[in-house]
């Protein structure tokens, strides 16, 4: 992505007369896909591209970002500019990717009313990033001329997890092979007139600079019901659509090549084909679809389906991954009538049932170890079903400080002196009064102590260290530290137990 700095001629000349104030203009070419655009001056407090996104790590994680998503998204997954405008709560993103749509379209221009009928409707009926999360509530062409062309106008909610993660508005086309999107995000509000219209005066710098010839395209083929990827049923029908006429065959080859199958079917009119297939044993088996016409590159399509008439059917859709967080949340879906039981063992002991059709289980994986997920199914007629998962959680310095906090007590002096040796080895926390530091060997013994009034102090307690502290007398401090025992000292007549401890860190 080359980044380049242009004045127009209007700027020019504004400078020359001196009668108004000028603008400049930041704009980006994308040789990638033969495109620029410009974003407006002052208005975009950061600019984030794959040049510089590793110089701003650190504006980046203060706005909730991975850097190692980030380095994949830019690297991997198509993104090309982030811009960020924090006064109004809104960023713009700009992808262009060689997803599955730029293969088989190339340029939506170029293509038929129905086609590009059928990728408009893609995002309203879900079938187009409905997986991802993305809800569209409505999706219309416009044709902004020019070498610009055809753009999709989007608005749309993204939930994941049963979770609203931000609304926005979209500009998207398919041209020179990739599918471009120019997205305005609005994180933690709805979408407005004014975001839009943010949206569009950036979309009125957008130009293609290079419009690349369109290859020699497969024929259309959409599969509206795909073949099972599990099933306990020996039949099941394939459905989708392609050109009128053309001729859809299905091959059914078992993984093992014991057994194959072939079938076959003509599109209507309206360019729709079913076929219904029979699977001839249990097993594993590679289902392939292909379709022609004569004057069109065939197109094919491939699964994998498993056939077994007495495995409970179930979908995964959030396992545990390696590395943990402080809750894993484990969610699928089952058959009627199935029970679904949860073993957790490791630094927790956990068991849940549920025979919900969608289950959803959260642990806390807080505590620092090694887990196992033991996930059980189990329904009358059909064989035990078990999925297995395995994951560590590891506590960040920061974590850890954080538990060793909560877990600190900080009971009444009474209390402490008067159950004195129950408390030893558990981890406080108190506040007091630095009166005296004495030196030893190689260690600090501090009088401390917990209460004042007026000049006097009292609730007297020693606290251990290895290491000086840079406190002075009378100095008030707060301190973590585990009780290992009582000093017994002399008090007129009498002795007293006082209460020590060793420090593990002051705060």
């Amino acid at each position: 992505m080359k980044r380049t700095g242009i004045i127009t001629a209007a700027a020019i000349l504004c400078l020359i007369i001196g009668l108004i104030p000028c603008a400049s203009a930041e704009t980006f070419t994308f040789n990638d896909f033969g495109a620029s655009l410009s974003l407006p001056s002052g208005v975009y407090s950061k600019v984030i591209t794959k040049e510089n996104y590793a110089q701003n790590a650190d504006y980046l994680i203060s706005q909730g970002y991975d850097m190692d998503y980030v380095t994949a998204d830019f690297e991997e997954e198509g993104l090309y500019l982030m811009a960020f405008d924090t006064k109004n709560g809104r960023r713009f993103i700009l992808t262009a990717v060689q997803d599955a749509n730029a293969k088989n379209y190339f340029d939506l221009n170029e293509q038929n009313d129905d086609m590009r009928k059928d990728f408009r409707t893609s995002h309203t009926d879900g079938t187009a990033y409905g997986l991802l999360g993305y809800n569209y509530s409505s999706a219309q062409w416009k044709n902004y001329g020019g070498n610009v062309m055809r753009f999709l106008q989007t608005r749309y909610t993204l939930t994941r997890d049963g979770v609203q993660v931000w609304q926005g508005a979209q500009r998207r086309t398919i041209r020179n092979g990739y599918t471009i999107t120019l997205d305005m995000q609005t994180p933690g509000r709805k979408v407005t007139d004014a975001d839009v219209k943010a949206l569009e005066t950036i979309m009125k710098t957008f130009d293609f600079i290079r419009i690349l010839p369109v290859p020699e395209l497969p024929i259309k083929l959409v599969i509206s019901s795909e073949p099972p990827a599990e099933t306990h049923s020996d039949t099941f029908t394939l459905k989708g659509k392609t050109l009128a006429k053309a001729k859809a065959t299905v091959s059914v080859i078992s993984t093992s090549g014991t057994q194959a199958g072939s079938y076959t079917a003509e599109a209507n009119g309206s360019g729709n084909f079913s076929v219904k297939i029979k699977l001839p044993s249990r097993g594993n088996y590679v289902v392939t679809v292909t379709v022609q016409r004569e004057g069109s590159m065939d197109a094919t399509r491939t699964y994998s389906v498993s056939y077994d008439p007495h495995r409970i059917i179930a979908t995964m859709s959030r396992v545990p991954g390696d590395i943990l967080e402080g809750k894993t949340v484990i969610k699928g879906t089952s058959e009627g009538g199935v029970q679904v039981q949860l073993i957790v063992t490791g630094p927790v002991e956990y068991v849940k049932s549920t025979t919900n059709k969608n289950f959803s289980f959260t642990v806390d994986t807080s505590a620092e170890g090694d887990y196992t997920f033991r996930l059980v199914m189990s329904k009358k007629g059909f064989n035990e079903r078990t999925f297995e998962y395995t994951g560590t959680r590891s506590l960040t310095a920061e974590e850890r400080l954080r538990q060793l906090k909560s877990s600190a007590i900080h009971p009444e002096y009474s209390r402490l002196t008067a159950n004195a040796e129950s408390y030893n080895g558990q981890l406080f926390v108190y506040s007091g009064y630095l009166l005296e530091c004495r030196q030893g060997d190689g260690s600090y013994l501090y009088t401390i102590a917990l209460s004042k009034s007026g000049s006097s102090y009292k609730n007297v307690v020693y606290l251990n260290s290895e290491v000086p502290l840079s406190v002075s007398v009378g100095q008030q401090i707060r301190f973590y530290g585990t009780k290992t025992g009582d000093i017994v000292v002399a008090n007129g007549d009498k002795t007293v137990s006082v209460p020590k401890f060793d420090l593990l860190f002051l705060e």
